[in-house]
């Protein structure tokens, strides 16, 4: 990944010079350090905090060799809170959207890189991601002549064309799905420059299709139509180890949308409890904030957004579809990771920054 940190260093560098608003990363590696100690990690805050979007690749390892589901495999730099982190859905061909499902492959949450105390206990960040979800299961891509890829596997082949310059092939994965996120924010910002990748990533989660199957209640009246179909939005925002929901999130301007904020900015936890800064959202969004910990102890504090009925600590046992269960978060009915991942609900910026703000 050194490669990976000079090129967002140069882009920092040139950013400006070059105009450059959004940044794609379809690649990663194992997430072991901390997000806040990852060089990569740090080089993508950087950039969020000087207004540059960073879309990144959740990447591919959903299950294991013998094809059973696992979770806690996001890779860096997919596991930092700034950036916005896509995983892969396969639409099956079709455009309907109740068939789309999560790939069995893609890479699921909680984050688990973590650092070591003095102790030598480690601590986990374990933070909910990814944030989104797009196409990436047999997506068609542009395919370079001689494509080594296409030489290698024939199957990959689209047959779109006979003409060497126009031919294009199947690709599937987060890698694929990252840029077609990646792409809606350059469009935002095309429409609306002044936007701060925060309020980016807040849009785009609060206008999120939940996939089919998942919603606890009746779907909300915010609709969208694509290709001639109406679906629900999310309604929601995922910060760090909590979810924030609420009428102003899409009618007030939220400090947590600032450049050089986490969107988790309003929710702090240590090893003692969880607080929130009200400074950084209004009165009318609520925050959920009923989590339990590892050794039982339930963080109150707000209306509780998860099922935490069931609690296995250690250092990261998984039981079952929709139960999460590792150091410090249980994932119930609020938030179900499986092959019908949803990453949480989302949030929408409904107005543009005061003034003085970019």
């Amino acid at each position: 990944m050194r490669h990976a940190r000079a090129a967002l260093d140069w882009v920092l560098t040139n950013h400006a010079l070059y105009n450059i608003k959004v940044v794609n990363m379809s690649l990663g590696l194992q997430a072991v350090d901390s997000y806040s100690n990852d060089p990569v990690c740090q080089a993508v805050r950087q950039l969020v905090d000087s207004g540059v979007m960073v879309v990144a690749a959740a990447d591919n390892n959903g299950k294991d060799s013998a094809g059973q589901k696992i979770y806690g495999r996001i890779h860096a730099p997919g596991d930092e809170p700034a950036a916005l982190t896509v995983s892969a859905t396969n639409t099956f061909g079709t455009d309907a959207r109740g068939d789309d499902t999560v790939t069995t492959y893609s890479s699921r949450g909680p984050t688990r890189g973590f650092w070591t105390d003095a102790s030598g206990v480690k601590h986990y960040d374990n933070l909910l991601k990814p944030d989104l979800v797009a196409p990436g299961n047999r997506v068609i891509w542009a395919e370079a002549a001689n494509n080594l890829l296409v030489r290698t596997h024939p199957e990959l082949e689209a047959n779109v064309s006979q003409q060497a310059n126009r031919r294009m092939m199947y690709l599937s994965g987060s890698s694929m799905a990252a840029p077609l996120v990646a792409g809606a924010a350059a469009l935002m910002l095309q429409a609306n420059p002044s936007l701060t990748p925060n309020m980016i990533k807040a849009r785009l989660l609060y206008t999120a299709q939940p996939l089919a199957g998942l919603l606890a209640s009746a779907p909300p009246a915010a609709q969208t139509s694509i290709a001639g179909q109406l679906f629900a939005w999310a309604q929601g925002l995922v910060m760090h180890h909590t979810c924030a929901t609420g009428p102003e999130l899409i009618t007030q301007y939220q400090g947590a949308y600032d450049a050089g904020r986490l969107l988790g900015d309003g929710t702090q936890e240590n090893d003692g409890g969880q607080t929130i800064n009200h400074a950084l959202l209004t009165e009318n969004v609520t925050l959920g904030t009923q989590l339990r910990t590892s050794d039982g102890t339930s963080l109150t504090g707000g209306i509780p957004f998860m099922d935490t009925s069931a609690l296995v600590g250690g250092s990261g046992i998984i039981i079952g579809d929709g139960i999460v269960i590792g150091d410090g978060i249980v994932i119930g009915d609020g938030i179900v990771i499986g092959d019908s991942y949803v990453q949480a609900q989302a949030a929408l910026v409904g107005s543009d920054p005061p003034a003085g703000l970019n």
